[in-house]
């Protein structure tokens, strides 16, 4: 038996070099013939023959994108094999055999001669697939309204009829098993259970709501060209060093703290960028860390080194966040950034914990690798609860840092999010334009026009166009009508900026996310709970992105409630109007859809398709606003010069009856009195405010509008809706194509429409 067990851990041994040494020669076989392109690239220029050159350089970065799927697919195989190597190891304990060291990138460190702190580990590859995870929360919610909680930091897996049918197979390694019930009368309830006992997000800056652009939080009217900066790399390459004073932006130079100045000064934020991984090459700073001991160890006490692959390849070693000397030492990093008026970062990885690792706390790898995310988190956190000038009330201080994580695909980043939200976490968005890929042919216009069409109606809308594939990189900005088509999404966005507020002041006080399963709010319709890829936006929205390639017509679940009690639902996606101009959004009326029905509606690129509940107002912005931000460039106009400015969506249901308000204390009502008449009333609107309304509702049942008064005094019917909107004072004006009536209130908080008869 011991023989055979011995023989088995040397073909092991042996596969894996050789599949290692193989794809080594491939990689080194494709490099020399890169190199070689770079002789023959002179000769096909002095021909004239660019598109020959492009195209053979673009075969070849194909078979080296081949390589690296190849060598990510060689990891797997090596965490595989390394699991049998374990369970050979143990095998071989229990017949009294002493432990043998194997040459597997997760092996033990051997013994090492000297105490050179840049003496590291040489093998170990970044560990990718199961093994990887940015935020570990082992947690579900059954439909059958109860949910479970694995309270611990070990691995845990969740099987869910995977391995079979109807059984369900949790895993938690370790000696014991630590579950928390929840038991809830509905899913909603037990999700409400579980945000108690986990904790609820603050309520974030406004501007965090808006868009990020590589990096950048923008404004809905800023494209690609005014954000041309480039980003910096705080950790784990120092890119800062030596640009705190100048960095080379737009063909001339600036100071890091000037130019994030200027960009200030147009109401625009500027975010940098960390993970917790620290560059060995960079020697000053990691001497320092590696010195102090506030780097992850090997088990002889040097510091564990290892690569990872991102925009480069890295040689890294990675924070101790266990050790509070480690956290002080790197909060001081994330202080430099602000320093620099940096508002915020990426906060990157955190899933990459070497599984023979040894914390300060005494904590394995193993042990910590879930534990490590918590506490990265957490230190980001501290820091920035100290800039907080309120750390008592609900608000969160005027910056932001967001972490990033991978899914396969347009469809997966809906449902990740949708997963995310149901974890108690209110606020996510995927990479628009993807950080990397490796498919081809490379993506074009559609596959980034829809990507970001679910960003506009995500709890997060971010562009990360600026990473690497298999080929030329591309994004949206770079294609034709792409800016276009980003603008008019990011005006949607910026426009609904009031009532997404409003859901997030909701998500502090209930831990509801933006972007909501169907399972928190119709967990009575079973056909809605097995919609994966459309979600409530918020409480009135009903988002249905479209994630399928070539599609010109999209399917939509209308939920319900069930027995009868609705909703009722209005088409809004297929009767906006969107003015290019200045980027205004016209809503319009078709008809009323009862719930527990599938509609088909038309799904052109530049285009989301979203229902509404009837009887919602929702609160907007006006189309003219650039930035959610302060600005001191009197040309950008900001949310708070037109403040006081406030515009509505009214979608009447059939009754003439809707309601809505703002997280600042506005009050709308819609009603129709028992002489006919539709009244419109706002309460809590601070004085000399204008609001301007746009009602949608059942005109063609009821009548269309007749007078309109306020306060007993007529206004004046004007002859477009342009005119109500450019006159000083109040007015209306029924638009007949769209069926919207336009009411503009100056100084008055009330209007009545009478109904004339068809």
């Amino acid at each position: 038996m011991m023989m055979k067990l011995e023989e088995d851990m040397d073909k092991l041994k042996e596969k894996l070099e050789r599949e290692k040494e193989e794809l080594k020669r491939q990689k080194e076989k494709l490099e020399r013939q890169k190199e070689e392109l770079k002789g023959e690239n002179d000769e096909l220029m002095q021909a004239g023959n660019n598109e020959a050159i492009v195209q053979t350089i673009a075969e070849k970065e194909k078979q080296l994108t081949t390589i690296m799927i190849l060598q990510e697919e060689q990891m797997r195989k090596e965490i595989l094999l390394e699991e049998q190597m374990k369970m050979i190891r143990k095998q071989l304990a229990e017949m009294g055999m002493k432990e043998i060291l194997l040459d597997s990138p997760f092996k033990k460190p051997k013994e090492r001669v000297g105490s050179s702190v840049l003496q590291h580990r040489t093998q170990l590859q970044q560990p990718r697939g199961e093994e990887s995870t940015y935020c570990p929360m082992p947690l579900m919610i059954s439909s059958k309204a109860y949910g479970l909680q694995m309270d611990t930091f070990v691995r845990t897996v969740f099987d869910l009829a995977k391995t079979a049918p109807n059984l369900m197979l949790l895993q938690q390694e370790s000696n014991g098993l630590d579950v928390i019930f929840f038991m809830g009368v509905t899913p909603r309830d037990t999700f409400s259970m579980l945000i108690e006992k986990n904790g609820k997000s603050l309520i974030p800056p406004p501007w965090m709501v808006s868009t990020v652009k590589e990096r950048v939080i923008c404004t809905s009217n800023m494209t690609s060209q005014h954000l041309s900066i480039n980003p910096v790399h705080f950790f784990p390459d120092e890119s800062q060093r030596g640009q705190e004073d100048f960095l080379k932006v737009k063909n001339h130079t600036k100071t890091v703290k000037g130019e994030n100045e200027e960009l200030l000064s147009l109401g625009v934020k500027v975010l940098c960028y960390f993970n917790p991984m620290l560059d060995s090459s960079y020697t000053e700073l990691y001497n320092t860390a590696a010195e102090n001991g506030y780097l992850t160890k090997a088990e002889d006490g040097l510091p564990y080194n290892f690569s990872y692959i991102g925009t480069k390849s890295f040689r890294v070693s990675q924070v101790d966040f266990s050790n509070p000397a480690a956290v002080q030492w790197y909060q001081e990093q994330l202080n430099e950034a602000v320093m620099l008026n940096f508002s915020g970062w990426m906060y990157d990885y955190g899933e990459y914990t070497p599984p023979y690792s040894v914390s300060y706390d005494g904590s394995s790898g193993l042990d910590m690798h879930n534990r490590f995310a918590l506490l990265y988190q957490k230190t980001a956190c501290d820091y920035m609860s100290r800039l907080d000038p309120d750390p008592s009330d609900a608000y969160a201080p005027d910056y932001m840092f967001y972490v990033r994580s991978y899914a396969s695909g347009l469809p997966a980043q809906v449902v990740a999010s949708l997963n995310i939200g149901l974890s108690g976490m209110p606020y996510s968005g995927s990479d628009i334009s993807g950080f990397e890929w490796y498919v081809d042919p490379v993506p074009d216009l559609e596959l980034w026009a829809r990507w970001t069409a679910v960003g506009s109606v995500s709890g997060q809308m971010h562009e990360e166009g600026e990473g690497h594939g298999s080929g030329a990189k591309t994004n949206i900005f770079k294609l034709p009508n792409g800016t276009s088509i980003w603008r008019k999404f990011v005006k949607l966005r910026t426009q609904l900026f009031p009532y997404i507020y409003t859901q997030a002041h909701i998500a502090h006080e209930t831990g509801l996310p933006i972007m909501r399963h169907h399972l928190l709010t119709f967990w009575n319709d079973s056909l809605a709970i097995q919609q994966c890829y459309q979600y409530m936006f918020g409480d009135s929205f009903l988002a249905a992105p479209v994630v399928n390639q070539g599609a010109t017509k999209w399917e939509v679940y209308l939920p319900t409630y069930g027995d009868g009690l609705g909703p009722l639902w209005l088409d809004v996606g297929s009767t906006f109007q969107y003015d290019s101009a200045d980027g205004r959004y016209r809503i319009g009326f078709s008809d009323y859809y009862t719930g527990g029905q599938t509609v088909t509606v038309e799904s052109p690129i530049d285009n989301v398709p979203l229902f509404v509940m009837a009887g919602s107002i929702i609160p907007v912005l006006d189309p003219r606003v650039l930035t959610l931000n302060n600005a001191t460039n009197s040309s950008v106009t900001t949310w708070w010069d037109l403040k006081d400015r406030r515009n509505a969506w009214i979608f009447a249901d059939k009754d003439f009856s809707a309601d809505g308000w703002t997280w600042d204390g506005l009050a709308y009502s819609l009603q129709r009195s028992l002489d006919g008449s539709v009244e419109f009333t706002v309460k809590g609107a601070p004085t000399n405010s204008t609001h301007i309304l746009q009602i949608a509702g059942p005109w063609s049942a009821y009548g269309v509008p007749g007078d309109v008064t306020s306060e007993g005094s007529d206004l004046p019917l004007q002859t477009s809706w342009e005119d109500v909107l450019a006159s000083g004072g109040p007015g209306y004006y029924y638009d007949q194509a769209q069926m919207v009536l336009w009411i503009k209130l100056t100084e008055t908080d009330s209007a009545s429409v009478t109904l004339n008869s068809v």
